[in-house]
């Protein structure tokens, strides 16, 4: 449960009165077990008009106490005249989807958490609730747009190089050394995308995080013996998209290998992984135009049996033998960022094991 100072509560309160009407919603003077209630205030943001609230109730633990209990979300737009607004909605981009923004002055997200002993009964009751403002640069509209539109540039990402593609030194240098040293990155089975800089397989500089980009700045750092911030944090997992096109070959349990070639003065990366085996489109409308007739074709030198059937399961699907073969993607650039691109769009060599 959290403790708020009194002063600072009746501060808000008075700020904002359509607060203590929530409150007065979920309470009442019989109540056996008395409600606490905390109250904050964040500026509204693109991310949080796309976050939605739980439309259901949800079984819920406090990490802290490890209590067990039930929570229940709400959004209640507020008017300028501190009235509350009856929307039945998931997140702030579908109340403005509906509602005029100029009725809006700010939104309340509540969360209601009841704790429960080991018995099944309530013991602790709490409302938390997050006074959600306008900056007062934007309309609650342009805020929706921001994170849309910031919404698709995460989704895309997978798509495009990296944003940002700093130097580095210390990879450089440690990759310069005499003999050759190694730089292995590889995605972790918790999905951090983890660098390894080894000598004579003696690891001499190491980074790890959910992002490709970081990873690789951590073990700049590490190299270099500059010590983390202390803003800095340990991941346990990795994240589930990618921040770019390098990171989407990590992030689906590929591999590169990094070196640095003295003689030309150019970085070497090689990429491992696995590609599709896809049946040709000439193949495929051949088969589907004779649905049984198994078609024969040739592949990267190997012989395949392609047949369509119709409705081949009840619910008029088709059987898929999709599988995979190992490939290697080889590309060299003046940096380690223009290596993994021109990998990336090298050819790819399949590896016969």
């Amino acid at each position: 449960m959290k403790t708020q100072l009194k002063g600072r509560q009746a501060e808000l309160l008075l700020k904002y009165p359509a607060v203590a009407t929530i409150y007065g919603q979920n309470t009442s003077q019989d109540d056996k077990i008395k409600m606490s209630l905390s109250i904050f205030v964040q500026v509204a943001d693109g991310e949080v008009m796309l976050e939605q609230r739980h439309p259901r109730s949800e079984v819920w633990r406090n990490s802290a106490t490890s209590s067990k209990g039930v929570r229940f979300e709400s959004i209640v737009p507020i008017t300028d005249a501190n009235e509350l607004l009856d929307y039945t909605i998931l997140s702030l981009k579908e109340l403005f989807d509906c509602c005029p923004e100029n009725k809006v002055d700010h939104v309340l997200w509540t969360r209601r958490y009841y704790w429960i002993n080991e018995d099944g009964k309530k013991v602790e009751r709490e409302l938390e609730v997050v006074v959600l403002t306008k900056p007062k640069d934007k309309t609650w509209k342009q805020l929706v747009q921001e994170g849309l539109k910031a919404k698709e540039e995460r989704e895309t990402a997978y798509l495009r190089p990296p944003t940002h593609t700093p130097e580095l030194i210390g990879i450089k240098k440690a990759l310069s050394k005499s003999p050759p040293v190694k730089m292995h990155v590889f995605r972790s089975g918790g999905g951090l995308r983890v660098v390894r800089i080894e000598e004579k397989r003696k690891l001499i500089a190491y980074g790890e995080s959910p992002t490709l980009e970081d990873a690789l700045r951590r073990a700049n750092n590490d190299f270099l013996k500059i010590r983390p911030r202390k803003s800095e944090i340990e991941y346990l997992t990795g994240q589930s998209f990618a921040s770019s096109n390098i990171d989407a070959w990590v992030l689906r349990g590929q591999t590169i290998d990094l070196m640095y070639d003295s003689k030309f003065s150019s970085f070497v990366a090689i990429l491992e992984g696995y590609e599709d085996q896809e049946i040709p489109d000439d193949v495929q409308k051949m088969a589907e135009a004779n649905p049984g007739v198994t078609i024969y074709h040739t592949s990267r030198g190997l012989d395949f049996a392609t047949t369509y059937y119709q409705n081949y399961f009840a619910d008029g699907s088709q059987p898929m033998r999709a599988f995979m073969y190992k490939v290697r993607k080889q590309g060299e650039g003046a940096t380690f960022w223009e290596a993994f691109q021109n990998s990336l769009t090298a050819p790819s060599i399949e590896i016969l094991e």
